[in-house]
């Protein structure tokens, strides 16, 4: 978020400031990025900010195969899932941040997390994400994802 220019670094805020009408953050950060955690340190800052950190969060790890590790999931210390690693490119580990996403949906009650609509549209937009380089488009910045579940 440093290096980035400033009219994107004003649109990346407002686009985190949706964040507090979310029950879900997915927190997206480019696992293979030597300065990761400072990036995961600073939208979580900016979350506190704003005060949308009290949004369940799992944090998302990309971009695994170029980082030489495995699709998983780590668990809190509460049992919930708070990472789960990924390829988009591949789609290594999606089938896992499905799931993830499913029981955090779960485990709210009164919630759902996808319905026939929703579960089209993402597997359209992986479909298109493969077939996209991403190199053009990574600002090795660390970007969190609001998924507003809504009732079902």
């Amino acid at each position: 978020v440093r290096e980035l220019p400033h009219q994107l670094v004003a649109a990346f805020r407002a686009t985190l400031e949706e964040t507090i009408h979310a029950d879900l953050l997915l927190h997206v950060v480019d696992g293979s990025s030597p300065v990761r955690m400072e990036q995961i340190e600073q939208v979580n800052d900016v979350l506190r900010e704003i005060g949308a950190d009290h949004i369940p969060q799992i944090l998302v790890w990309n971009k695994i195969d170029a980082a030489d590790l495995q699709p998983g999931v780590e668990r809190d210390e509460y049992d919930k899932i708070s990472r789960v690693f990924i390829s988009a490119r591949s789609g290594a580990g999606l089938d896992l941040l499905r799931d993830a996403i499913v029981e955090a949906a779960g485990s709210a009650p009164g919630l759902s997390a996808k319905n026939e609509e929703q579960d089209d549209a993402a597997t359209k937009a992986s479909d298109e994400s493969d077939q996209s380089d991403d190199s053009d488009d990574d600002f090795g910045a660390s970007i969190p994802t609001s998924t507003h579940l809504g009732p079902h």
